[in-house]
């Protein structure tokens, strides 16, 4: 029993010894592993698949540089200074304006002929001096209304970039335009102002002066916004009253002298005629005309308002655009109410500038808005016009 069972252990092989590659000749991987024991040691096999031994990486030759024919040097040379102008153009259209000559070096200040009449001459060269400081240009052009008495001016701007809204960005122009602002201003004493008024006149020569190139111009989208500059008014109207007052003392004390003589009425100097009728001229223009009037007591006061109303005309674009950007957007929720009134209510304050004592006012006068829109329709195109007119707008003071 014991000795069979030696035989038999004897006969099966172990497994160590079935992984020996000399008892399985037949296995190509077994055979390749028994290859590799030799007397000088264990070497490394060879792959089975790919080949892993390192290769060195060739280098790539590096072209050869054509060299240049000197049309191509002068076009590669062109194109690089096309593309820095280029560069340059865009930065110098979209650089900050900070001081005042960036914007006063675009504007082109044109003054009528009739500033070398003799009593506008001292203004002129004041102002020109002005304006050139700031690098604006000052120009002198007779204009359509040369004969008239009052001095006009008028502006012009070179327009080297146009506001693109959707890059946000200003694009620079391929060539520079000239374009013609809105604003015109009269300037005038107070004699040729009076004589205007006595005349009848004064509406139509302001009205009338646009320069018929401003009126074809494309560019000039909106009507002319009109500003008259008055010098020494008061101090005009205090001179004749004085004259007045000093003409009536004269012939009160001649009536004392010559007591015999034939007596005859005095006329009291009416101190507020001449005064009342100004007023009422400067308010036409203002509320009829939409005339923007200032009155300055002395000639530096004038030249300030000139310029300052040529640097505010200067830098309108950039205003502009600066408004706009900083306009709060109205919000596109809808407006609610629990009453019929206070929808009313709700309704009137969308109306620009009608302001809460107005929305009183208006609301105490029609309680309803049905009531406003029967009154409304009952009435003609020029009663509908002033009918919230005689309406008495009360504020409340707390």
């Amino acid at each position: 029993m014991h000795e069979g069972t030696s035989d038999t252990s004897s006969s099966i092989p172990s497994p160590r010894q079935l992984l020996s590659p000399y008892l399985r000749p037949d296995s190509p991987t077994l055979a390749v592993r028994g290859q590799t024991k030799g007397a000088k040691g264990l070497m490394s096999p060879p792959p089975l698949f790919l080949d892993d031994t390192p290769t060195t990486p060739v280098q790539a030759s590096r072209p050869r540089r054509t060299k240049l024919t000197a049309e191509e040097r002068a076009e590669k040379q062109e194109r690089r200074l096309r593309e820095l102008t280029e560069r340059q153009r865009w930065r110098d259209a979209n650089r900050v304006r900070q001081r005042r000559s960036d914007t006063m070096r675009d504007l082109i200040v044109r003054l009528d002929a009739g500033f070398n009449h003799e009593s506008l001459e001292f203004l002129v060269q004041p102002l020109r001096e002005k304006l050139l400081s700031d690098e604006a240009s000052v120009e002198f052009s007779p204009l359509s209304h040369s004969t008239k008495k009052f001095g006009m001016i008028v502006f012009e701007r070179r327009v080297r970039s146009r506001y693109d809204p959707v890059q946000k960005l200003w694009e620079p122009l391929d060539e520079e335009q000239v374009q013609r602002e809105a604003t015109c201003v009269h300037v005038t004493l107070p004699e040729e102002l009076l004589k205007s008024i006595h005349r009848n006149d004064l509406v139509n020569q302001i009205a009338e002066a646009i320069p018929p190139e401003i009126q074809a111009d494309t560019h000039v989208q909106k009507p002319a916004r009109h500003t008259l500059v008055i010098i020494g008014l008061d101090a005009y109207l205090q001179q004749q009253r004085s004259a007045q007052n000093r003409g009536y003392i004269e012939s009160v004390r001649q009536r004392m002298q010559h007591a015999g003589a034939e007596a005859r009425p005095l006329k009291l100097p009416n101190k507020d005629d001449v005064r009342c009728k100004v007023d009422h001229a400067i308010l036409q223009l203002q509320m009829l005309h939409g005339c923007h009037v200032v009155q300055v007591p002395e000639l530096d006061d004038a030249i300030r308002w000139l310029h300052s109303i040529a640097c505010d005309v200067s830098v309108r674009p950039y205003k502009l655009l600066e408004v706009r950007r900083k306009a709060p957007k109205r919000s596109g929720r809808s407006i609610t109410a629990s009453t019929e009134f206070s929808t009313y209510q709700a309704m009137l304050e969308q109306i620009p500038r009608c302001a809460p004592p107005a929305i009183r006012a208006i609301t105490q006068r029609y309680p309803t808005f049905s009531c406003l829109l029967s009154t409304l329709e009952r009435c003609t195109l020029e009663e509908s016009i002033d009918l919230l007119a005689p309406l008495e707008v009360c504020e409340r003071l707390t």
